[in-house]
């Protein structure tokens, strides 16, 4: 190994896990809960056959719904619980190691496609700039996204094995990326695409072996899950016509371009009620218009400059399997980009290799690496959005306002937190937009909380205001059962949060008066009265302790 490409691939790693570093605190998000806490195959080091023979959903409530298999992660999966006690940091650097990892191969990728063509310092911008792509945050962070990883990490490695002459190595690695993701089924076309431009020598027999594997691996599915795909996981796509199916495909593919080369305003959730579904919509016809522009460029330079064509063809083609041509259930997800993101590294790669003016790429160089800053920025700081589901959420209403799966589980955060008013606005703007979807509470749940304020004497409206009214009732109760001073003391707390509650004033008056305490009487039923002055109690009361002792 030369020197250099030591010094790139150290730049790569170091970079690379700096920029992942502060993403080792997060804990466990989303899926992350269903496949590895709760889920005896990953728990266990005994069960470690039956991941083999078992659905990718096994032992979660999706096991019956949707039927996967890949049983390489889910392995991984048991031997980072072994390792690291359960402990998310553990998972989180398996993450991260391998995404560095995934960024060193694809910079021996670029080298091996293209040659003398590309020199190893463009390779490894090109490299740099696909490990601190923002859209990865997805797959990175969540720990089941590692999916995405194994599946781009045996994908690279058998594209190298298969251009070093290593046939048999490329067939089992290809074999491994399919046991990780379906989408790895790509890899043969686009190694055909690849000798095809190349115009290298094409064996038939080696695409024969890539097809046999790819029967095997359909085989044992079958076998494994008495299927190769389940009907529940149409989605929203679920009795749409072909036409607006059709519309929806080409928005979201149009929307995976957005992803790629701006990848901003991320967000963990995508709401299926908030995409179009008619083939005429603007949105639709705009994402047409970009897909036909890249397409119409890859079919003009395909002679010339294929490896840009190759570049393009990479997204589209490896984009495919998640397009929901085929229904996969969920309609758009950021980790579903990690492989079709490639694409990037290999249209930088085809800039670099066609201009070939020192200033070009020169300037070039320089664009790359303010992308490459602005990118690790920008990625650095979305790995804290991943602390937990809370904070991911949070940061989602920011892009997402009207996002029902967003509201509803902002309004589960604050329901946890006895914030009952603002769990109510965030439940009411999960239904006001899409009121069919499937992230709402049930229909009695935002009743109960309106008439729950109501018990609480109408006072909550705030998290502060909730805690108030929950302490003030426990005070009433212990007053009731003649236990004043514990009563007192919630009482007390009641009206530190709210120096507006003037019920609660006056039960502390009612306690002094017990206490035959009339000077500290008067001065809570006072404060009680200077809220409202009609208070019918706070009244009655002042003045009967003021007669009873006689005091003015």
């Amino acid at each position: 190994m030369k020197l250099r490409h030591i010094i790139y691939i150290m730049g790569i790693l170091l970079i690379t896990f700096a920029i992942y570093f502060n993403s080792l605190p997060n804990g466990f998000n989303l899926d992350d809960n269903a496949i590895i806490k709760d889920n005896p195959l990953v728990t266990s080091l005994k069960n470690i056959p039956k991941i083999f023979v078992s659905n990718y959903w096994a032992n979660t409530p999706y096991e019956k719904g949707v039927i996967l298999y890949r049983p390489i992660p889910v392995l991984t999966l048991a031997v980072d619980n072994f390792l690291w006690q359960g402990k998310p940091y553990g998972f989180h650097f398996t993450n991260v190691l391998v995404n560095a990892i995934n960024a060193v191969l694809l910079f021996y990728v670029l080298l091996f496609m293209f040659g003398d063509a590309l020199k190893p310092r463009y390779a490894a911008l090109a490299a740099l700039l696909f490990a601190l792509h923002p859209v990865h945050t997805e797959a990175v962070n969540m720990i089941v996204g590692r999916t995405e990883l194994l599946a781009a990490l045996f994908s690279f490695l058998a594209i190298i094995f298969y251009l070093r002459k290593n046939s048999i190595g490329a067939l089992i690695l290809f074999f491994c990326a399919l046991l990780s993701k379906e989408i790895a089924v790509t890899i043969p076309v686009m190694l055909l695409l690849y000798e095809l431009y190349s115009k290298k020598k094409i064996e038939v027999k080696n695409y024969v072996f890539f097809a046999l594997v790819l029967g095997v691996y359909l085989g044992i599915r079958y076998l494994v899950l008495h299927g190769l795909s389940s009907s529940n996981q149409a989605g929203i796509l679920a009795g749409q016509d072909i036409w607006a199916r059709t519309g929806t495909v080409i928005y979201v593919i149009g929307l995976y371009l957005k992803l790629l080369f701006a990848p901003f305003y991320l967000t963990a959730d995508y709401s299926d009620y908030a995409l179009p579904t008619s083939l005429l919509n603007f949105k639709v016809l705009l994402s047409l218009t970009a897909i036909l522009i890249l397409l119409g460029i890859a079919w003009k330079h395909r002679e010339k400059k294929w490896i840009l064509t190759f570049g393009i063809l990479w997204f589209f083609i490896t984009i495919l399997p998640v397009s929901n041509i085929i229904s996969i259930g969920a309609l758009l997800g950021e980790r579903f980009m990690y492989l079709p993101s490639v694409a990037f590294a290999l249209i930088i790669s085809a800039l670099f290799v066609y201009w070939d003016n020192i200033f070009a790429r020169s300037f070039l160089a320089v664009a790359c690496t303010i992308i490459c800053i602005v990118f690790g920025i920008y990625t650095f700081s979305r790995n804290f959005d991943w602390k937990d589901g809370f904070t991911l959420f949070a940061a989602a209403e920011k892009n997402q306002p009207n996002n029902p799966r967003v509201n509803y589980f902002m309004g589960l955060k604050a329901e946890a937190d006895k914030d009952i008013a603002k769990a109510i606005k965030y439940y009411e703007l999960s239904v006001k937009e899409f009121p069919t979807n499937n992230w709402k509470p049930d229909s009695n749940t935002i009743n109960n909380m309106k008439a729950k304020i109501k018990e609480l004497g109408g006072t909550a409206v705030s998290k502060v205001e909730t805690e108030a009214a929950v302490l003030y009732n426990a005070g009433l109760k212990l007053y009731k059962e003649k236990k004043y001073d514990q009563s007192l003391e919630k009482l007390k707390k009641a009206v530190e949060l709210n120096k507006l509650h003037a019920d609660a004033y006056v039960v502390i008056g009612g306690i002094y008066v017990e206490r035959k305490d009339p000077k500290n009487a008067i001065e809570y039923f006072e404060k009680a009265l200077k809220i409202n002055p009609n208070h019918p109690e706070a009244k009655e009361n002042l003045k009967r302790v003021r007669e009873y002792y006689k005091i003015k």
